[in-house]
């Protein structure tokens, strides 16, 4: 089970197209907004020693919980305005 990863194809871990809801309440408008962000690219895996962008708070504690190595894919929105990265830690269990 703690292996599942490597054998995972990446573009399962990490969808090509992802669907996610802007909500208006925040901003004082009513309803909200059904959006697809889609994926620009998956970055080779990184000891998580080296995942410098996590900051030091967030990798000492996944090195407090033992973690091996961090996926990571960049995604846009469909204006192409807002660009995210999200990963994934791989912990040892």
């Amino acid at each position: 089970m703690a292996q599942r990863w490597r054998t995972t194809p990446r573009a399962k871990l990490f969808p090509a197209r992802v669907r996610y809801e802007l909500v208006g309440w925040p901003i004082g408008v009513p309803g909200s907004l059904h959006l697809q962000a889609r994926r620009l690219e998956i970055a080779r895996q990184v000891r998580c020693d080296r995942a410098a962008a996590a900051g030091r708070k967030i990798l000492a504690m996944l090195d407090h919980d033992g973690c091996q190595t961090m996926l990571r894919a960049t995604y846009t929105d469909a204006t192409s305005s807002i660009v995210l990265t999200v990963g994934v830690a791989v912990l040892g269990s």
